[in-house]
C-alpha cells in the first residue's frame, strides 16, 4: 500500500478509521451517524445510558491502551438489544431492562442502608474482566432476600456489560454529554 492511500477494502466513511490515532482514541466510543463520541469517563456512560442514540451506533469498551476493537465491533440497530465490544468480548446489554434494574438497585440500596453506598455492586470492575466484577454487597443480598427478592433477582440477572452500565448510572457523578472524538 503506498503511503497516505487507503486500500481498496475500505469505505470512504470507513477511511478515517484505518489510522492508528483515530483507532486508539476509539477505545472507549460510541460511534454513530452523528459522530464519535467519547466514554472514557463515567459521567460521560451515565449520559450516554441515560439518553440512548437511535440506532445505528457502535459501542466499544477497552482497559488497554491500544486494543483496536473497533474493527471487531458488532452494530446496535435495537435499543432493546446493544451490541458492545468490550476487551474482546461481546456482550448484548438489554437496554429495555437498565431503567428496571436502576429502579430495582435504587430500592436496595434503600433498605440496605448508607453503609451499602451507591452501588449494589462490591466490584464493578471497568474491564469486565475480574472474577468477582457485578458481587453483590452482602447488606444488598440481606436486605433484598428478606424485603425485595423480585429486586435482587433482577440485579443478579444481569450480564457484566449491563452490570457495568448499571454502574455508570448509579454513579454519584452527574451526567455529562460525551465529548466529540476528532477523527482527522
Amino acid at each position: 500500500m503506498i503511503p497516505g492511500q487507503w486500500p481498496p477494502w475500505a469505505c470512504g466513511a470507513c477511511s478515517p478509521l484505518l489510522a492508528k490515532s483515530a483507532m486508539q482514541r476509539l477505545g472507549r466510543a460510541v460511534i454513530g451517524p452523528a459522530g464519535a463520541y467519547s466514554l472514557g469517563r463515567i459521567a460521560a456512560r451515565k449520559w450516554f445510558f441515560s439518553h440512548l442514540p437511535e440506532p445505528p451506533y457502535v459501542l466499544v469498551h477497552t482497559a488497554a491502551k491500544s486494543a483496536h476493537l473497533i474493527w471487531m465491533a458488532a452494530p446496535t440497530l435495537d435499543n432493546r438489544a446493544i451490541r458492545f465490544r468490550a476487551t474482546g468480548r461481546d456482550f448484548v446489554i438489554r437496554g429495555h431492562v437498565l431503567p428496571e434494574a436502576e429502579a430495582a438497585a435504587q430500592r436496595l440500596l434503600e433498605l440496605a442502608g448508607p453503609s451499602a453506598g451507591n452501588s449494589p455492586f462490591a466490584s464493578c470492575d471497568p474491564a469486565l474482566a475480574a472474577h468477582n466484577h457485578g458481587a453483590i454487597r452482602r447488606a444488598v443480598a440481606i436486605a433484598g432476600e428478606e424485603s425485595a427478592p423480585e429486586d435482587l433477582g433482577l440485579i443478579e440477572s444481569l450480564n457484566p456489560a449491563e452490570v457495568w452500565a448499571l454502574g455508570a448510572l448509579l454513579s454519584a457523578q452527574e451526567a455529562t454529554p460525551p465529548e466529540p472524538i476528532d477523527l482527522r
